[in-house]
C-alpha cells in the first residue's frame, strides 16, 4: 500500500469498543461497552442478532463522530436533474490482517453510455459485479485483468489507467455510479446509514475545506441475491455522484478549473479483535474537480 493510507483491518479495529473515526492511530472513540451476546460461527467470529445490530448502528447515528455534513448521501430523493453517468468507479477493500487496509479503486467507461435504455441501473451494476469478480479471480489489480481491462478501464499503458490503489486521485470530472465493495461476508451495512460526509478534510489540502453534501445521492446496499460468482463473498453499495453544486449552491465550474473537496466517511459494523460488535468507518477525502480522473 502506498504511502499515506491509515491502516485499518475490516474486521478487527484492534481494541474492543473503538470506532475507527480518522486517518490517525489517536483518532478513535470508545463508544460501545462490549456486553452483547453473541453466537460463534463455524470461523470462530461471533454473529449478533439483527437487534444488537439495530442498536449498535443507532448508538453510532447519535454519535457527533457520524454528523453529515450537508445533503444525505443515504437519501432516495435525489436532485432533479438527469442521471447518465459515462463513468463508473469500482473500489475494493480488503484485509490481510490486523491493522491492514488494502484499497484498490479504477474508472470504468460504460457501454453506449448516451443510450439511457443500455445505461441503466441494472447494466452498470453487472459491470461493476464483473470487475470485481474478475479481481477476485485473478488476485490483481483492476489493470491487471484482462477481460475488464478492455474495453471499459479508463487509460492506457503509455498515459498509465485510472486504477489505483489509496484514496488519493479518488476524484471525479464527470457524473459517476460509485460501487463500494467489501471482500468480507463477516461484517455488517445499513441502508441509511452507510455513508456520511465530516467538515474536515482528513489530508489537508492548502486553500480548501471540507465542503457539504451537495452531489452524492441514493447510497444504498446492492442485495445478495443481485451479486453473482465469487462476488457472493462480500458485501457491495452503490452511490451516485450527480456533480451538482459547490458550497455556494452553485453549479461546479469545471472548464475554470473549480475543485470541491470533501471528506467521506464509508461505515459497517464488524466484530471486532475481541469478537464484539462496533460500528466503524473509513474516511478517505475526494472531490469533485480533483485528483487524476475521467
Amino acid at each position: 500500500m502506498e504511502e499515506g493510507i491509515s491502516r485499518r483491518k475490516i474486521l478487527a479495529a484492534g481494541a474492543c469498543t473503538a470506532i475507527v473515526a480518522g486517518c490517525t492511530e489517536k483518532s478513535e472513540k470508545i463508544v460501545a461497552d462490549c456486553t452483547d451476546k453473541g453466537e460463534s460461527s463455524a470461523q470462530g467470529l461471533r454473529t449478533f442478532s439483527a437487534d444488537v445490530w439495530s442498536n449498535k448502528f443507532k448508538e453510532a447515528d447519535d454519535d457527533p463522530v457520524f454528523d453529515n455534513y450537508g445533503d444525505d448521501p443515504n437519501s432516495t430523493t435525489v436532485p432533479a436533474m438527469d442521471f447518465l453517468p459515462r463513468y463508473i468507479l469500482v473500489m475494493f477493500l480488503s484485509s490481510q490482517g490486523a491493522w491492514s487496509l488494502e484499497i484498490n479503486h479504477a474508472h470504468f467507461e460504460i457501454d453506449d453510455w448516451l443510450d439511457s435504455s443500455k445505461n441503466t441501473e441494472t447494466s452498470r451494476r453487472l459491470l461493476a459485479v464483473s470487475c470485481v469478480n474478475e479481481k477476485i479471480r485473478r488476485g490483481r489489480r483492476f489493470k491487471e485483468n484482462q477481460r475488464t481491462k478492455k474495453p471499459h478501464l479508463i487509460g492506457n499503458e503509455a498515459e498509465n489507467y485510472a486504477d489505483y490503489l489509496n484514496y488519493y486521485y479518488m476524484g471525479f470530472k464527470e457524473q459517476h455510479e460509485l460501487f463500494f465493495f467489501y471482500d468480507s461476508g463477516d461484517i455488517e451495512l445499513k441502508d441509511g446509514f452507510l455513508v456520511r460526509f465530516g467538515r474536515v478534510l482528513i489530508k489537508p489540502i492548502q486553500g480548501y475545506a471540507a465542503s457539504e453534501n451537495k452531489s452524492f445521492y441514493k447510497a444504498v446496499i446492492i442485495n445478495n441475491s443481485d451479486l453473482t460468482g465469487s462476488s457472493k463473498r462480500g458485501k457491495m453499495f452503490r452511490m451516485r455522484n450527480y456533480q451538482r453544486k459547490n458550497d455556494q449552491n452553485m453549479p461546479i465550474n469545471h472548464a475554470a478549473g473549480e475543485k470541491v473537496y470533501y471528506s467521506m466517511k464509508l461505515i459497517y459494523g464488524a466484530p471486532n479483535s475481541s469478537n464484539q460488535p462496533i460500528v466503524m468507518n473509513i474516511d478517505p477525502d475526494t472531490g469533485n474537480g480533483a485528483g487524476n480522473e475521467p
